[in-house]
């Protein structure tokens, strides 16, 4: 029984792997999805933002139009990156290849989307074989700005009772509550003028741990963007260089790996020392990384940004890693650099900075923040706010979920708050009676080429959900 549910769930993923599914290119994956409910007998409704809103309602238990009052909730869209070695992988085309590794999945070369493919891969699979009516609500654009659950229309909960999100990353634990988030987006056109130095040089800082900008936050790590604007502010304190291009980052919730840098500066033998100095003292700051750091000539840019030194200083001041903590020492608040491209030759200024707290007044700081530093970078501030999610832990939802959990698992679960971004501080909101739970599948290092799902914990999630849903569903 057991090697036949995880068969099932695997073939659902292997099937979602198949096609592409950044954020912001949903629309094949939600075609596909629609059309794998529909097959499985459930009513399809497909909104603008290409959410999709399943309901089964199985022979014998027909509602007379009435909703169900269980939903499962996951989010179809994934973080697809590549390792440094895989060239020339493009998330919006390219597919991703699992690969079986005894008790455990991952990925060839990138990262595997079990976040949360593997948590709509069991739900669909609960869809299939579940003997009571139930909804199945899967959104858009989790990973990039949940825009997909912003404008999920309160309909889709209404008259829902109990909302179970498969989205977090540890079978034995039961998220009640997570932080709320800022979104802030720095554009504009880069100012330019002819290089006044007349010898350029490419920087690279590269193989950095990376990881998750919510939950691995709390592990300070560095992250590359901060530490290669670090060194050229050093290295522009000793002489004059000009910016002519800065890249780095995977996703504005990922703590950026790798950047890269082309400026001119005059003094190689000072350039070269700063560099040195930067490795000595990053080793220092951060022993568990191994980067590689790398100066190399590049041929003179045609371009270089007018206003360096303003450009370097705001990324280097740009709030980063974790502010605050709560009196139990978890993180309150952090921030993350997760992607830059700021371009001469293209003339493109590009900064994405993502924030998480669990206090609003704190997310609601962080426009003033992201003002600032559009002022300083002279771009302009695109800011989005998602809600915190301040759930119970004490509910019949949660009750039901510890003993199924702990009877599918062998161990308690533990119930608590998690310092990353759940979609359901916008359900709560639409629907304020919802008692709502996460729970998820045992994932690790996602948003890397490192992620790997632990395949045991899919068949205790399924079997923990099929049993809670039974039971919700005779409770009165």
């Amino acid at each position: 029984m057991t090697e036949e549910i995880l068969t099932e769930i695997l073939d659902e993923f292997y099937k979602m792997a198949e096609i592409p599914r950044p954020s912001g290119h949903e629309a094949k994956i939600s075609e596909y999805l629609a059309d794998r409910l529909s097959k499985l007998g459930c009513n399809i409704t497909r909104d603008n933002n290409n959410n999709i809103i399943a309901d089964k309602t199985p022979q014998g238990n027909e509602m007379n139009g009435a909703t169900p009052k269980i939903a499962l909730q996951g989010h179809m869209d994934m973080v697809a990156v590549a390792a440094p070695h895989v060239k020339n992988f493009d998330p919006a085309a390219d597919p991703i290849t699992p690969v079986r590794d005894g008790e455990w999945l991952k990925a060839d070369g990138t990262s595997l989307g079990a976040d949360n493919g593997m948590g709509v891969a069991t739900a669909i699979c609960l869809i299939k074989h579940a003997n009571v009516p139930l909804r199945l609500i899967v959104t858009t654009d989790e990973e990039r700005g949940m825009s997909g659950a912003r404008e999920l229309s309160p309909e889709a909960l209404k008259g829902v009772e109990y909302l179970i999100n498969c989205d977090s990353e540890n079978f034995d634990e039961i998220v009640v509550s997570s932080a709320g988030g800022a979104d802030i987006t720095i554009e504009g056109k880069a100012k330019t003028c002819a290089p006044a130095i007349d010898t350029a040089w490419r920087l690279k800082i590269e193989h950095l741990l990376g990881g998750h900008s919510g939950e691995m936050i709390h592990l300070g790590r560095a992250n590359a963007l901060r530490e290669i604007a670090l060194l050229l502010g050093q290295t522009a304190a000793e002489q004059r260089t000009e910016l002519a291009r800065l890249t780095g980052g995977n996703a504005k919730n990922v703590i950026a790996p790798a950047a890269s840098a082309v400026f001119t500066a005059a003094n190689a033998e000072l350039l070269q020392k700063a560099v040195a100095d930067f490795a000595a003292d990053f080793a220092e700051k951060y022993p568990a990384e191994k980067p590689k750091i790398t100066l190399e000539k590049a041929p003179l840019p045609q371009k270089v940004i007018t206003n360096t030194n303003d450009i370097i200083s705001a990324i280097c001041l740009c709030p980063n890693g974790v502010m605050a903590i709560n009196e139990d020492g978890s993180v309150l608040t952090s921030s993350n650099i997760g992607k830059a491209e700021i371009d001469a030759e293209a003339e493109k200024l590009f900064l994405d900075v993502f924030a998480r707290s669990s206090n609003p007044a704190k997310i609601r700081e962080f426009r003033q923040v992201g003002l600032m530093l559009a002022a300083l970078c002279g771009g302009e501030l695109k800011f989005a706010a998602s809600p915190a999610w301040n759930g119970a832990a004490d509910n019949v939802l949660i009750k039901l979920l510890q003993q199924e959990i702990e009877k599918a698992g062998g161990k308690p679960p533990v119930v608590r708050h998690i310092h990353a971004g759940l979609e359901c501080g916008f359900f709560a909101a639409k629907n304020p009676a919802l008692t709502i739970a996460s729970i998820g599948i045992t994932t690790q290092d996602i948003h890397s080429p490192k992620e790997r799902v632990y395949l045991p914990s899919a068949v205790g999630a399924y079997k923990a959900l099929y049993n809670v849903i039974d039971k919700l569903s005779k409770l009165s």
